[in-house]
């Protein structure tokens, strides 16, 4: 039995990784406010919430 929504997380996850290609060690999600850390981070790759989709 399947997740009602789990079409939809597939295909954010496609387009994720057909953009990013392997995928990463580590991922942080940064909410408003939290920008600043982004900051500190070395090498980030960003998505913004308009590229899930």
């Amino acid at each position: 039995m399947s997740h009602p929504e789990e079409s939809a997380v597939r295909e954010v996850a496609d387009r994720l990784a057909a953009r990013f290609g392997e995928a990463p060690a580590t991922a942080v999600v940064l909410g408003s406010g939290l920008g600043p850390v982004v900051d500190r981070v070395v090498d980030p790759v960003e998505a913004s919430f308009q590229d899930l989709g």
